[in-house]
């Protein structure tokens, strides 16, 4: 009953999924973001819970069955879906019924099967040389900690970026503890009609990385799919650039996050009150309901 999480996640994950597949006029995909939305909301307070707890009673087993349990583990099975590719994570999810049926197993028997399935995938697109980047290392961050991770992004000149992460919180909560996730941050950014992706692990307190055309960006955005269970920041230019490029480079999905998420920088204080409305009065303006 631990993993009561796991059993409750998959089943929103794949039948989201599912759903979006047979019937996309229906918009699943874009409605995920208003459920993660209140996962985030929960998971950055001071009071919040790990998706995953030692479950003793039947009180306390009752107590898990949240938005944390749904949303967040629904969220993070699809962050690590998108950094493994798709047939990786089914390989490494089929592996692990097979080696389990008729029988039980927890969470970290699934992060095992799907770190084997990482290892020897030969289309997936991490590199083979794992350590800090092996899945099994960077799912537990997680799920067995309460916390949203803050990934900050700032141009450092010649095409580089400097990513940086430390735990989110609304402005006057207290930093608290600094613990270390391993994130796979997935990057777009675009200069004219060129757009770029690439999905990079954010598994230090603070890295660099070159990606090609950066030095004459226009726009990036920091949650590309937004398949990311992280919030992030940018430069106000930046910020204001990704909004104002925001109809003609981001997906319905990805503008529907927008609205909520700066809203969650505004409590943060990482971003001004004149700022924000600026956005939104851009924001409100577009076509899709």
């Amino acid at each position: 009953w631990d993993d009561l999480w796991l059993n409750e996640a998959f089943a929103t994950w794949l039948g989201n999924r599912i759903a979006d597949r047979v019937f996309p006029e229906h918009g699943t995909a874009v409605a995920e973001i208003e459920a993660r939305a209140s996962a985030l909301r929960a998971d950055a307070r001071a009071s919040a819970r790990a998706v995953r707890a030692p479950v003793a009673t039947a009180d306390n087993l009752l107590h898990l069955a949240d938005p944390l349990a749904y949303q967040k583990g629904r969220s993070v099975l699809e962050m690590f879906e998108r950094w493994l590719g798709p047939e990786t994570f089914r390989d490494g999810v089929l592996d692990h019924l097979d080696a389990h049926r008729w029988g039980n197993a927890n969470g970290d028997d699934l992060w095992e099967a799907l770190s084997a399935a990482q290892r020897r995938g030969a289309g997936r697109l991490v590199p083979r040389r794992l350590d800090a980047g092996d899945v099994a290392r960077a799912m537990p961050a997680f799920l067995d900690r309460p916390g949203v991770p803050l990934v900050t992004v700032e141009p450092v000149g010649r095409g580089r970026l400097r990513l940086t992460q430390r735990r989110f919180t609304r402005a006057g909560a207290g930093g608290g503890a600094q613990p270390l996730w391993r994130i796979p941050v997935a990057l777009a950014w675009g200069e004219g009609a060129v757009v770029r992706r690439r999905t990079v692990l954010l598994a230090k307190r603070s890295m660099e990385v070159k990606l090609d055309g950066a030095a004459t960006l226009e726009w990036i955005h920091p949650n590309a799919g937004e398949s990311g269970y992280y919030r992030w920041s940018l430069p106000p230019a930046l910020l204001a650039a990704l909004v104002a490029h925001a109809p003609r480079v981001l997906d319905a999905r990805e503008r529907a996050a927008l609205p909520d998420h700066l809203a969650a920088l505004l409590d943060a204080g990482e971003l001004a009150g004149d700022a924000f409305l600026a956005a939104l009065a851009r924001l409100v303006a577009d076509p899709d309901p």
